[in-house]
């Protein structure tokens, strides 16, 4: 079968020539027998906020009418797609760190041209990203997405059995007010379900 599929012509694999376009592939195997509550949650890593309150599209989101693409062939976007979004462009090693660290770069004295203009263009590339987070935490932070939070404590209190003052889950006060909230979003009303059917039955 495998020399079959190489010999039509349609089998590759990344990194193969003719095939770099293409970005890498991920297979994940995952019996979530053993966790079916993750994939329905909120999380505040940089990826997941993205995809959670940004219109991406093909791996694209479009950022004051520029499309940046999200791709681990991007190495800033590969090495902060996982951390915190608040560590993303807070401080220590944050993106506006790295801008400082290069701009830094840029301002020694005696900088050939050409070694300023390729500091410059990485300068670029981590803003962009910037922009990215930026926009992120406008909608965490705006008063229209303050409902997020909110879906983050329901969910939370439904998975430990507790909320925020360690009082023993009481089902129906967790979850009424905020299905309601949600009428018309069903997404996010169906991963609160998805996570009362796990958590609670």
């Amino acid at each position: 079968m495998l020399h079959e599929l190489k010999a039509s012509g349609k089998w590759w694999h990344y990194g193969m020539p003719g095939h770099l376009e293409r970005p890498a592939g991920t297979l994940l195997l995952l019996d979530r027998t053993e966790d079916p509550v993750t994939p329905a949650l909120h999380f505040c890593t940089f990826q997941a906020a993205v995809h959670d309150l940004l219109d991406v599209k093909g791996g694209k989101v479009t950022i004051d009418g520029k499309d940046v693409l999200l791709s681990d062939t991007n190495p800033l976007w590969f090495k902060y797609k996982y951390e915190h979004i608040a560590n993303v462009i807070g401080t220590g090693d944050s993106l506006p760190t790295l801008v400082k660290q290069l701009q830094a770069q840029k301002a020694i004295p005696g900088i050939s041209p050409q070694e300023s203009k390729l500091i410059q263009e990485q300068v670029d590339n981590v803003n962009v990203l910037v922009h990215v987070a930026r926009r992120v935490l406008g909608h965490l932070t705006a008063n229209d997405n303050a409902l997020l939070e909110q879906i983050q404590g329901v969910e939370q209190t439904l998975v430990t059995g507790f909320d925020q003052l360690r009082e023993k889950l009481n089902i129906k006060k967790a979850t009424t007010a905020i299905l309601d909230k949600l009428s018309s979003d069903d997404m996010n009303k169906t991963r609160l379900l998805l996570l009362l059917v796990a958590t609670q039955v």
